[in-house]
């Protein structure tokens, strides 16, 4: 398995007039891709991004692209999402009827498949999944509320995940959402994550420009 710490961009919290000008830095300073929340106004209670965006990054970038899908009714949306461009499909445990039918539509289409657990979700719920899978994200915040600080039992939820992970045998990724900070983010890496979505809280956080936070995080997450 390849325990590279991998930092992905996440595109809904940027500002929406830099989206396409900051593609070329990002691959450039080896950022490993694209976090493309999708969000129906039901699931959470806000709307996210559209598969049409997704479309124009493809076009505009070799980053991969991973969809982190907040809404209902998945299974009618994946052919669409992933012809539109993502490599990577990430759906909540909590939204799906069938998730072993839902983790093998995906895969049938060609992506790789993430199960994401809101905060108040047992990782027991993937005793039977795991083998499955190609990683797990964990939401650190209650999804679809931005800028909320990292919940503190997410740390122990981390490192118990890695020991389920390690005790399967399984090659599976930990992906940590949410409330991601400098100060906390090489703690989020000792208990065990290899993948940090990067938002308010370290690329676009105020008072450094973009290249340098990346470079600071960087040093933290590893």
């Amino acid at each position: 398995m390849n325990n590279t710490p991998e930092l992905y961009v996440s595109t809904i919290s940027e500002n929406p007039k830099d989206i396409f000008r900051n593609l070329e830095m990002y691959e450039r300073l080896g950022v490993s891709g694209i976090h493309f929340d999708i969000m129906d106004g039901s699931f959470v209670p806000r709307f996210g991004l559209y598969p049409e965006l997704m479309v124009e990054l493809k076009k505009n970038s070799n980053l991969k692209i991973e969809a982190h899908l907040m809404i209902n009714e998945v299974d009618k949306h994946l052919s669409q999402i992933i012809e539109c461009g993502a490599s990577r499909v990430v759906i909540h445990i909590e939204s799906m009827n069938h998730p072993h039918r839902t983790i093998s539509l995906i895969k049938q289409m060609g992506a790789e498949v993430g199960v994401a657990l809101n905060p108040g979700t047992s990782i027991n719920c993937l005793e039977e999944l795991i083998t499955e899978l190609d990683l797990v994200l964990l939401m650190a915040i209650n999804p679809g509320i931005p800028k909320h600080p990292f919940i503190e039992q997410s740390y122990g939820k981390i490192s118990r995940l890695k020991q389920f992970i390690n005790q399967s045998k399984d090659i599976v990724k930990i992906e940590v959402d949410g409330g991601v900070t400098f100060e906390n983010a090489r703690k989020i890496s000792t208990n065990g994550a290899n993948i940090l979505v990067c938002g308010s809280g370290t690329f676009f956080k105020n008072g450094d420009s973009i290249e340098n936070n990346i470079r600071k995080l960087r040093a933290e997450f590893k």
